[in-house]
């Protein structure tokens, strides 16, 4: 025995066991339980869904951006082919520089990012 005198020692019998089973399977449906599961399960279903789609819109833009990687090595290939054959002046090119960058970075002087790609690949192309 324990020291409550309340509590029975006796092995509880199947259909105790049974009882006390549907019991709490029916408070757990009154208190929402049940309805709270599956709403959190349909929540995860859309997450799921939504993960799906934007692992596939990543997916696309690195496809995108490697395209764009390549295009831009074919172009500085070719301008490096060119710009051994035809002389031109660092002059030249920052001035045609400004002109295109002038707009976009709402400055005078252009943009000193494409200023030093373009230095870049006339470097490049001397070599």
């Amino acid at each position: 025995m324990t020291d409550r005198d309340d509590v029975d020692d006796r092995p509880a019998s199947d259909a105790d066991i049974v009882a006390a089973a549907e019991a709490f399977v029916r408070h757990l449906e009154r208190e929402g339980v049940f309805a709270e599961i599956k709403a959190v399960e349909a929540r995860l279903v859309d997450l799921a869904g939504e993960l799906e789609a934007f692992g596939r819109h990543a997916t696309e833009r690195i496809k995108e951006t490697d395209n764009l990687a390549a295009h831009v090595l074919a172009l500085e290939a070719l301008v490096a082919i060119l710009l051994r054959q035809v002389p031109v002046h660092d002059a030249e090119i920052e001035e045609e520089v400004r002109r295109r960058t002038r707009a976009i970075t709402n400055d005078e002087d252009g943009s000193e990012l494409v200023q030093r790609i373009a230095q870049e690949i006339r470097d490049r192309a001397a070599e």
